[in-house]
């Protein structure tokens, strides 16, 4: 089955991004949005999960602890990809996120799982599509640094409508200043 682990962002950064999401709609009538409570930050994919490697996962997925980080959108940008163009938020990269990155791939290659080892560039997706125009924002702010709390493993179904994203368990990360 397809999985990804993501941070989840906070309800006020997803209702901030909804209000960038309306732009985009507007500019271009293709764009197929994430859905709001869909929003998030994918720091591992996992194209193949068995039953097996999942139960393992979770046992040590949800003994690691981590701390919090800083989610501070630098850019709203337009780019293209193999399945068409995605909108996305550029996240300043920082190091909770390079310590949660590293701890996931720890924990997935201890598993022997199987996942993508691109070089993670941190971002948000808020919109894609095929044939969808270039989007050039003028105006409007780019949501507020927020701290994220929650490390989530999802199951992922492509559908006809999109992609149905499934919690499966998570952790909660620890408060910034938080002593590990």
């Amino acid at each position: 089955m397809r999985a990804f682990i993501a941070l989840v962002l906070p309800a006020c950064m997803k209702q901030q991004i909804a209000v960038l999401q309306r732009e985009i709609r507007e500019s271009d009538s293709t764009a197929r949005l994430t859905a709001t409570q869909q929003l998030h930050m994918t720091i591992a994919f996992i194209p193949d999960l068995s039953a097996g490697q999942e139960e393992d996962l979770i046992r040590r997925f949800t003994a690691i602890q981590l701390p919090s980080p800083l989610i501070a959108c630098t850019s709203l940008s337009a780019m293209r990809t193999g399945n068409g163009r995605l909108y996305v938020l550029a996240v300043k990269p920082e190091a909770h996120l390079d310590q949660i990155t590293t701890s996931v791939r720890d924990a997935l290659d201890e598993c022997d799982i199987i996942y993508d080892r691109r070089r993670v560039k941190y971002h948000i997706t808020v919109a894609r599509g095929r044939g969808m125009k270039a989007f050039h924002r003028q105006s409007g702010p780019l949501p507020y640094s927020d701290e994220v709390q929650n490390l989530v493993l999802f199951h992922s179904q492509l559908t006809h409508t999109g992609p149905v994203h499934t919690p499966v368990t998570s952790i909660r990360l620890k408060p910034l200043g938080t002593v590990i």
